[in-house]
């Protein structure tokens, strides 16, 4: 009797395990990604941190002593998660990447719809696999290098404030979306202007960008314009320049 009342026992203890570990959910960070603080971890800990990350499928950089880390999820590496003690992101992702997202309370890094920036606004890391035709620049942007956007991006919406700079070689130089068909500026941007989806300066004497992908297989340029921007044309169209308008060379 005492060895059936034992197993008995000993089944509902092995039931209630098993329900306990059923009923236990575990955070997933591809939805919404939360890190402990590393410098409350201790090191002992450390492995044990980095083991549950990465039975999720990321692989974590750091964290170090310094409690510096990003992840990066690679069962497929289309999203990297940047962590609120993270400050230093000196290159760039892997062109498979579609998402970036940074933790709430990073100081140095803000995400807006998986594009990254920094909240010096000079700084735009666009992923190169991110699956939207269309990309419109936050409104907080004031400076960005080239014109961003990744594979797919069709429609590029600058908003009324940014500047892009380059490092001397002219827009198309510094990176274009290879698939760009057209870039849209408000009419109040004191820097630039568009027409029919073509980037100029604002007073339309200089053409900046002529977008890739742009349908036809000529382009007659318009007769305000007496300077065409170094690479400012990459795709096999005839253009037509009016008379007073030369090719070359101007800083933006």
């Amino acid at each position: 009797m005492k060895t059936k009342i034992g197993a008995i026992v000993l089944s509902a203890i092995m039931l209630i395990v098993f329900l306990l570990a059923a009923c236990k959910t575990t955070p997933n960070p591809l939805d919404t990604p939360t890190l402990p603080n590393p410098f409350d971890t201790p090191v002992s800990d450390i492995d044990q941190f980095l083991k549950v990350w990465e039975e999720q499928g990321w692989q974590l950089d750091g964290p170090d002593r310094e409690g510096s880390f990003f992840a990066k999820y690679v069962g497929n590496e289309k999203k990297v998660f940047v962590s609120k003690y993270f400050g230093d992101i000196s290159s760039s992702f892997p062109n498979c990447v579609e998402e970036i997202i940074v933790e709430d309370g990073n100081k140095y890094y803000v995400s807006v719809d998986g594009v990254l920036y920094n909240p010096g606004v000079t700084f735009i890391i666009y992923p190169q696999s991110k699956l939207d035709k269309k990309y419109v620049m936050p409104k907080f942007v004031e400076k960005c290098r080239g014109i961003p956007g990744g594979k797919y991006t069709e429609e590029v919406v600058l908003n009324s404030q940014v500047e892009v700079y380059s490092d001397g070689h002219g827009v198309y130089s510094t990176g274009c979306p290879p698939k760009l068909k057209s870039i849209q500026v408000p009419n109040d941007n004191p820097y630039y202007s568009t027409i029919d989806g073509v980037l100029f300066n604002m007073d339309k004497t200089t053409l900046y960008l002529y977008p890739p992908n742009k349908k036809g297989t000529s382009y007659t340029v318009p007769d305000s314009v007496t300077l065409i921007q170094q690479g400012a044309f990459s795709s096999q169209v005839d253009v037509i320049l009016p008379p007073d308008c030369v090719w070359g060379q101007q800083e933006i």
